[in-house]
């Protein structure tokens, strides 16, 4: 049934809520914006992104400035960042059974492709960015196109409810992972196809599904 897999990056492959905190505090402090704790950060991950924007105190023309800075930061911060426990393993078994892995993400390609190398992830075959915060959408129609696949033929496996947003207006199949930024209570607003609660879960969905 699904041919090829698409990743997110931040909260679905690695383990990043650490080095976001820690980043963004560096740049609300010379801003101005709301700084995260641990407080804050639980009641925070119950908005949409739009929601926490404001509550945070970031207006959203703001947007790309920060996503700049903050990508640059993010590279330096590059050697403490690591895959959740299971993810190595998943896709290495995914791509021994000839599943085309791909990855789909705002962060930079140079900032992932970084990573998999210093780590030795070999099994990812293609890495798309999308510098449009709410524009995977558009990065998965070009990505069918240059595959020749429908979006029947994709599943794609995020942590966000914009990820599941995205996936709605490309008609792509998502797997929502419960150890990333949201919590299953947003994105109830718009459920995904499939909830995954290890890697073992998604490995297992995806070898069991009828070819």
């Amino acid at each position: 049934m699904y041919k090829t897999i698409i990743f997110d990056f931040d909260g679905t492959l690695v383990d990043s809520k650490y080095i976001f905190v820690d980043v963004y505090n560096q740049i609300a402090g010379r801003y101005g914006y709301l700084r995260l704790d641990s407080e804050n950060i639980h009641d925070l991950r119950k908005l949409s992104i739009r929601e926490r924007l404001k509550r945070m105190r970031i207006p959203l023309y703001h947007v790309p400035l920060i996503s700049y800075l903050f990508l640059r930061k993010y590279g330096k911060a590059l050697p403490q960042l690591e895959c959740f426990e299971g993810i190595k393993t998943m896709l290495d078994e995914l791509n021994r059974q000839g599943f085309t892995l791909a990855i789909i993400s705002s962060n930079t390609k140079s900032n992932i492709l970084n990573f998999l190398q210093s780590n030795q992830i070999t099994a990812i075959q293609h890495v798309y960015t999308s510098r449009n915060l709410f524009g995977k959408h558009k990065v998965m129609n070009r990505l069918m196109k240059e595959f020749r696949i429908t979006p029947q033929e994709i599943l794609y496996v995020g942590d966000e409810l914009r990820d599941i947003n995205s996936c709605r207006t490309a008609q792509v199949p998502i797997a929502w992972v419960s150890w990333g930024y949201d919590p299953q209570e947003l994105i109830q607003q718009n459920p995904p196809d499939y909830y995954i609660h290890s890697p073992q879960e998604l490995l297992s969905l995806l070898t069991n599904s009828p070819s």
